[in-house]
């Protein structure tokens, strides 16, 4: 099946493609805010209501983390098929849906039911369809794009922990969810409907495909080279020096199929470092307090210092966009891999708080950064075609991983007395993970612009 792929008018790509970044950027920090931090904000006062455990209050966020992963290949496909509008405008429905039901929880099942439409919400409206929206829609200007979002969605815990926590003292925590669950449908909403092109529309063309942007091409982005550099506006009476694009196949031949964990030993080889490197985020993020208070500190400076993960990944995310400039997506993930694991052994190896700041400091840079290199390091491993297909079998492993990291590092701090033994083996995996990376098949494509000399030579 193929659709056309309608290019934008002149001058048009600039406001298209803000309009695209700047609609994902408030749905993502809103969809961030409603559908995670406020777990943690509600979860004592609803756990003190209902009678629950710790465990059973938690396995509301492992149920929606498992669903989102279970349902992220399906997600991608339907994106690379349909268009991302459609998915992330339900997403954004079914996402307030589950918030709204999760308010009027009175017993386990019902809740666990309500974390499955959250998980479902999650996989079709966070940062993986955003991720394959700009990347179907605005392939020239993926790497500007993918930054804004995840700058943007950094600062949603830093905006909707102390917004529910307000909600939730003035009004009870079932009311605060009830107004957070219809907020997010009410905001993400219109703007998925509104700021995402339909399905076809390319509102920033990949320079080094200048003709295929009005070509007939398959339901999912045809794969090309990077572009070279995301200028300001539209590909301009330059854009044609670029290498072109490969001929299309030839009539019979078979259709192109996104790689599978069974056939593909680059996309294995991915997903185990994304795993080891990935899961710490949600590891950390779940016992950092703890880790602090067991180190001593005082709970208004455990407090403080977990909170500052956040503006470090925001920082990261700045910092990563001019090192493209002169690391290939490779090499700064196994940067940010790296960061993450010299920061999760400080506090081990120097105890001390000087140690617990670096430690902050390194692991926010390196998540944050790697957020934002993830996507971009995909398309360089299988190009741009079935991208949200490649895209969701990787993610789908990853956040199954992630969902059950917390379990496994509160396990070993009961097993072991402490929480180190824990933090070592997230700061090995990290650094395992920054050697495990697969290289491109293919030479890695430079994000500076080189002189038509210098690309006429690549290409020949």
């Amino acid at each position: 099946m193929s659709s056309r792929r309608t290019p934008p008018a002149e001058g048009e790509a600039p406001a298209r493609t803000h309009a695209l970044a700047g609609a994902l950027a408030v749905t993502a920090t809103v969809g961030y805010g409603v559908l995670l931090y406020a777990f943690g904000v509600v979860l004592e006062p609803m756990r003190a209501e209902l009678g629950w455990s710790s465990a059973q209050a938690s396995a509301g966020l492992t149920v929606g983390l498992v669903t989102a992963g279970l349902c992220a290949p399906t997600i991608g496909r339907a994106i690379d098929r349909f268009g991302a509008r459609g998915v992330m405008v339900a997403g954004s429905l079914v996402g307030g849906t589950g918030v709204v039901a999760w308010a009027s929880t009175t017993g386990f099942v019902t809740y666990v039911l309500a974390w499955v439409v959250i998980g479902l919400g999650m996989a079709m409206s966070l940062y993986e369809p955003a991720f394959a929206a700009i990347t179907r829609h605005a392939p020239g200007r993926r790497r500007r794009s993918v930054l804004v979002v995840t700058v943007a969605a950094g600062f949603a815990s830093t905006i909707f922990i102390p917004l529910t926590e307000a909600l939730a003292s003035a009004l009870g925590w079932r009311d605060a969810l009830l107004i957070l669950g219809l907020a997010l449908a009410a905001i993400a909403t219109p703007l998925h409907l509104l700021g995402l092109p339909p399905r076809g529309r390319v509102v920033a063309p990949d320079p080094a495909d200048p003709a295929g942007a009005g070509a007939t091409a398959p339901d999912d982005a045809a794969a090309g080279p990077e572009p070279a550099a995301e200028p300001p506006a539209a590909p301009g009476p330059a854009a044609p020096a670029h290498p072109a694009p490969a001929p299309p196949p030839a009539a019979g031949a078979p259709a192109h199929q996104p790689p599978t964990l069974a056939t593909s030993p680059t996309l294995r080889r991915l997903v185990l470092a994304l795993v080891l490197g990935a899961t710490p985020m949600v590891a950390v993020g779940a016992h950092l307090v703890a880790f602090l208070l067991e180190a001593g500190r005082s709970a208004a400076l455990a407090a403080a210092l977990a909170g500052g993960v956040g503006v470090a990944k925001v920082l990261g995310r700045l910092v990563v966009g001019p090192a493209l400039g002169w690391l290939t997506a490779r090499a700064a993930m196994a940067v940010s891999f790296g960061s993450q694991a010299v920061g999760l052994l400080l506090p081990l190896v120097v105890p001390t708080l000087t140690a617990d700041v670096a430690m902050v400091v390194l692991f926010g840079l390196g998540s944050g950064a790697m957020t934002v290199v993830k996507p971009l390091y995909i398309v360089d491993l299988f190009g741009l075609r079935g991208f949200g297909v490649t895209q969701g079998r990787a993610v789908r492993v990853v956040q199954l991983a992630q969902a059950g990291a917390p379990l496994l590092i509160g396990a070993f701090a009961t097993l072991a007395g402490g929480y180190w033994p824990g933090w070592l083996l997230l700061a090995v995996g990290s650094a395992v993970a920054a050697v495990l990376l697969p290289r491109p098949g293919h030479p890695p494509r430079p994000f500076t612009p080189r002189s038509p000399r210098r690309r006429s030579r690549a290409a020949s």
